[in-house]
């Protein structure tokens, strides 16, 4: 079967055209648009696979390369190679289309690295990147209540070790019906 991955398909390892048909089919299915009965407006866990497919459909790793603070910090890789598939994956229909929406969380490296994480639109089976932050270090990213998303990145005090920072910032995403809106705070890190 083939592996999806932002930056590129990896090799085959199976050339069963029984199992290469298979695997298409499943791909469609995971992408195919959902009925509005299945659609939860609540973000919840889903699928890692079908949302990296999702995010290149979407062309989250030319969003990567292109983005001047991932290429200088990972110089001479390009980011697309180094972010290759969702380490979260969470799913909701945040606009009430009917169609499941995903959420791509992608890590590397180190726990200060960034971890760009993009909202993917679902339009009838066609993603586009409809939110996304691509540059910040994120510690956590969970749903909220009334589909809002909660991100929290490390704010450090002078003498913080890096796994530990005393202050976290905290911005809380939500869909307005027309766009998202984030507002942001300094909270304490829980110790």
């Amino acid at each position: 079967m083939t592996g999806v991955r932002l930056g590129y398909a990896a090799p085959m390892r199976h050339r069963s055209s029984s199992l290469v048909l298979a695997a298409a089919a499943l791909a469609g299915a995971a992408l195919a648009p959902t009925p509005a009965s299945a659609a939860s407006r609540s973000w919840s866990d889903c699928g890692r696979a079908a949302t990296t497919e999702a995010a290149v459909q979407a062309g989250l790793p030319a969003r990567l390369d292109a983005d001047r603070r991932l290429t200088q910090l990972l110089d001479p890789r390009r980011p697309s190679t180094v972010y290759t598939t969702a380490s979260q994956a969470l799913c909701a229909d945040y606009d009430g289309d009917g169609d499941v929406d995903r959420l791509a969380l992608l890590r590397c490296c180190t726990v200060s690295s960034p971890s760009p994480f993009a909202v993917l639109r679902n339009d009838g089976g066609r993603f586009a990147i409809a939110y996304a932050r691509l540059s910040d270090p994120v510690f956590r990213l969970s749903p909220g209540r009334r589909r809002t998303l909660v991100e929290r990145t490390p704010v450090y005090a002078a003498g913080d070790p890096n796994c530990c920072p005393s202050r976290l910032r905290e911005r809380r995403i939500s869909w307005t019906g027309e766009r998202f809106r984030s507002t942001t705070r300094i909270v304490r890190a829980p110790r």
